[in-house]
């Protein structure tokens, strides 16, 4: 029986404007692919439009398509250490400076975040049992609000029948987001969410900045004309994937060669190399919530007016938030 592997990083639920852009990953993505295109001989097999490179004869051109099938180029994040290792696409960054500071752009202070559902969502048990089965996990990101789950029973040829849960036909519980029949399903029925309602992080701010990136992706061969060969299909790739690179967070994307080398005293090529730039803006956005961590203390403070005070102290860092009177304040 197989060891059931608990993530090292839980993945909370968050803001989708909230999120941290690294162009060397998002650049890496971009080229990964190409060692399995050009190892299979597929590249440019679905392009008959243009000439790859309109100075080489077709011979030539396929001579270094031929090389590179033999030996498909490796995309890494680090430099090759010996020749055994080339052809190389190693992307590297130079500089991120400043750019710009956002101004408004923040999250506010919101009690919740609340996502409402109401695409219908097949639950299937574990096991894939096909009749008998009466708990159910509905996958959802963030806390679930148990009274906001309508449910159906599907039927082949009949159609669907509504449960509801405050005739007790379910229960929901909100921590383990699992639903409960009171009567199990019959072989060949569905259950059939209809609508449910989660809750995001709480309310807090985003920090956020612009930067101008400038990085530099470098192409070793053992060749020289193979080295200016898989620089036409690199510069080739960026260009075809330049809306994607945008659209991945790489704005005011802009990418050509240089001429002299900044790197060559620091880390000698082994092969023969060709040094493209990259240059784009990007937004570090990062979320932060206001909420008090687990062994936080809270006191309460009502002073004259009705207007009552929620103090939240850990070790050396208090913050205070203001509660309306009369709005229940929950642990």
């Amino acid at each position: 029986m197989g060891r059931k592997l608990r993530p090292r990083y839980v993945r909370r639920a968050a803001r989708e404007n909230a999120g941290i852009i690294i162009p060397r990953f998002v650049l890496h993505t971009a080229l990964s692919g190409l060692t399995r295109t050009l190892e299979r001989g597929e590249y440019l097999a679905d392009e008959q439009e243009e000439r790859f490179i309109a100075s080489m004869t077709d011979e030539a051109v396929n001579s270094c398509f031929h090389y590179l099938q033999r030996r498909p180029p490796a995309v890494s994040l680090a430099f090759p250490k010996s020749a055994k290792q080339l052809p190389m696409i190693t992307i590297m960054r130079e500089t991120q400076n400043t750019e710009a500071p956002i101004i408004g752009d923040d999250a506010g202070v919101v009690d919740d975040d609340l996502s409402v559902v109401e695409d219908e969502t097949v639950l299937t048990p574990d096991g894939g049992a096909v009749g008998g089965e009466d708990t159910f996990v509905l996958p959802c990101s963030g806390e679930l609000y148990a009274h906001s789950v309508d449910v159906v029973v599907r039927r082949s040829g009949v159609g669907d029948e509504p449960l509801y849960q405050n005739m007790d036909e379910y229960t929901v519980v909100s921590t383990t987001k699992t639903i409960t029949l009171a009567t199990p399903l019959l072989a060949g029925e569905e259950l059939v969410v209809t609508r449910y309602a989660s809750k995001g992080m709480q309310g807090g701010d985003l920090e956020a900045a612009t930067y101008r990136f400038n990085g530099v992706i470098f192409i070793e061969t053992e060749n020289p004309a193979i080295t200016d060969f898989l620089e036409a299909i690199v510069w080739r790739e960026l260009f075809l994937r330049k809306n994607a690179l945008i659209t991945s967070g790489l704005v005011d994307l802009d990418f050509g060669f240089r001429a002299i080398s900044l790197w060559e005293q620091f880390v000698p090529a082994i092969g023969f190399r060709s040094e493209m730039t990259v240059s784009c803006l990007l937004d570090w956005v990062a979320y932060v919530g206001n909420e008090a961590p687990d062994d936080a203390s809270a006191t309460m403070t009502e002073e004259a007016g009705g207007t009552t005070f929620l103090q939240m102290t850990h070790d050396l860092i208090v913050w205070e938030q203001t509660v309306d009177s009369g709005d229940p304040v929950e642990d």
